[in-house]
């Protein structure tokens, strides 16, 4: 399944950092949605955060697991997606 640009923005932004936009660049947006495309691909949601363990190195710090962003990107996707992706 294939996320386009602004697809990719609405999840990121519903369940990582509501902060994060365009001003992040393109190439960024674009590593970022490859990684999106893979957690939302994953069969589990402990494989899904194997893919974005790397995000925060300490996760701990932030109150977060990539686990339970790892779920947030799912449930946003959810929403954001048109069921034809699902």
């Amino acid at each position: 399944m294939l996320l386009n640009v602004e697809q990719a923005m609405q999840i990121y932004q519903a369940a990582i950092d509501t902060s994060a936009g365009p001003g992040e660049g393109s190439a960024w947006w674009e590593e970022v949605k490859t990684e999106l495309e893979a957690v939302i691909a994953a069969p589990t949601n402990s494989d899904a955060a194997h893919v974005i363990a790397w995000w925060h190195t300490v996760w701990k710090d932030v109150g977060d697991t990539p686990t339970r962003a790892a779920r947030r990107i799912r449930t946003a996707a959810a929403r954001v997606l048109p069921k034809s992706h699902k």
